[in-house]
């Protein structure tokens, strides 16, 4: 997933907390992107209670951590999914039947075992 920050606006003089940000979010797939606006109290509270690693949740710890003179500058601003990566490397190890290469070799190691152990006791009975 993909987060731009693509405008902000703030209330009238009073109005601290009410700085509202505009975001898209895009997932990367054919679907047009989501057009979305948080405001710096929304995202305060997301923030206490969720951790790093999507691209939302670093936008909105972004905007957190930023002092209001900077707002206007984090217009433009991307982030994406630290993520991404692994799970592109993860499917694409992936086979047909969903095992990953390494569950097929714990799966080959098992039966072989378990093959010895069948050897050894078939080979216990015959004594």
């Amino acid at each position: 997933m993909k987060a731009t920050i693509w405008g902000h606006t703030q209330l009238p003089e009073g109005h601290e907390e009410v700085h509202r940000f505009a975001f898209e979010l895009h997932d990367g797939s054919e679907a047009p992107p989501v057009r979305e606006s948080v405001s710096l109290r929304t995202a305060r509270v997301v923030v206490a209670h969720l951790q790093d690693g999507n691209a939302l949740i670093q936008m909105f710890r972004t905007i957190v951590n930023s002092k209001p003179t900077d707002y206007d500058h984090l217009v433009g601003q991307s982030f994406e999914d630290d993520f991404i990566e692994k799970v592109r490397a993860t499917v694409s190890m992936t086979r047909r039947d969903g095992r990953t290469p390494s569950a097929e070799g714990r799966r080959i190691r098992q039966s072989h075992r378990m093959g010895q152990h069948a050897a050894t006791f078939g080979h216990s009975l015959a004594v």
